[in-house]
């Protein structure tokens, strides 16, 4: 297998039920909630081994600062030249809240895998919205919404597949989440208890659903964009959660020079709203972290 087979096959998208999905955010009336896909650990270990074989690939960890792991994960190949070698992608994550090391050993690997292609068709999904009910302090949802998650994971791999025929860029829709971020110990498909985050958004007017962050989740401004029209300033700000990496893309009114790149934000509010043709998040409220 040459190596653009190989890329080919890591890229692949999933089967609808190997797909794990947790929950970002909930709104208001706390009986609907907004959902990202994920794959976990296991599903990432089985296409290693169905594409290149369990002897083809390997993983490395190394602590990173105090409370970080960064994982490499190698794949063999053989070069036109009949030469082996072992090619490396790293990539690193924090340590989780639950499962501290553990966690965070998780998502590195996950983060690594994305680098090799796999499960990156994920990141590029639209917005998903079902019901979930509470489970102690936090919130599931509900059994009977997966089999809708399974149809609209199977309609957003056919949308991707048209548009990349159709000669157009894979840009992520409005409202795609971050994918693969789930440290749980013995999280399952069916029965996922998740905290609440926000997740990413775009921009226009209309049809409400307020998004409560936790309190204790920074966000980091990666992109700063101020922008002038007939209505004057807006802000797009691009976002990164510190916990697991999530983008988060939302407007601000005005200018607001308090905000720059590399400030971290703390007691965010995001409400989303629906445009004529798109829907957005707009920030409402924020503090300053130290």
């Amino acid at each position: 297998m040459n190596s653009e087979e190989i890329v080919k096959r890591l890229a692949e998208p999933f089967k609808a039920s190997e797909i794990e999905w947790r929950i970002q955010g909930v709104d208001q009336s706390r009986m609907r909630g907004m959902v990202v896909p994920y794959i976990d650990s296991r599903a990432i270990q089985r296409r290693l081994d169905d594409v290149v074989g369990p002897f083809g690939w390997r993983n490395e960890f190394k602590q990173w600062h105090e409370n970080s792991q960064l994982c490499c994960i190698s794949i063999l190949h053989t070069d036109e030249n009949e030469s082996k070698i072992w090619y490396d992608k790293w990539d690193g994550a924090e340590n989780s809240k639950i499962e501290a090391v553990k966690g965070g050993l998780s998502d590195s690997f996950k983060r690594a895998a994305v680098l090799w292609g796999i499960g990156r068709y994920l990141y590029d999904f639209g917005a998903k919205w079902v019901d979930v009910e509470r489970k102690g302090d936090s919130f599931v949802i509900k059994q009977s919404e997966y089999a809708s998650l399974d149809a609209f994971h199977d309609s957003e791999v056919q949308r991707l597949s048209n548009s990349q025929a159709g000669g157009r860029s894979k840009e992520a829709p409005q409202g795609s989440p971050s994918a693969g971020e789930n440290t749980d110990k013995g999280s399952s498909r069916r029965n996922t208890s998740q905290t609440n985050k926000i997740p990413e958004k775009q921009p226009l007017q209309s049809t409400e659903n307020t998004l409560e962050a936790d309190n204790s989740i920074l966000y980091l401004v990666k992109r700063k964009l101020v922008s002038t029209n007939a209505n004057g300033q807006s802000t797009q700000l691009e976002m990164v959660c510190l916990e697991d990496g999530a983008i988060v893309k939302a407007f601000l009114r005005g200018g607001n020079d308090s905000i720059a790149e590399g400030v971290k934000l703390k007691n965010i509010k995001i409400t989303e709203k629906q445009g004529t043709h798109r829907i957005y998040n707009v920030l409402e409220a924020f503090e300053i972290a130290s």
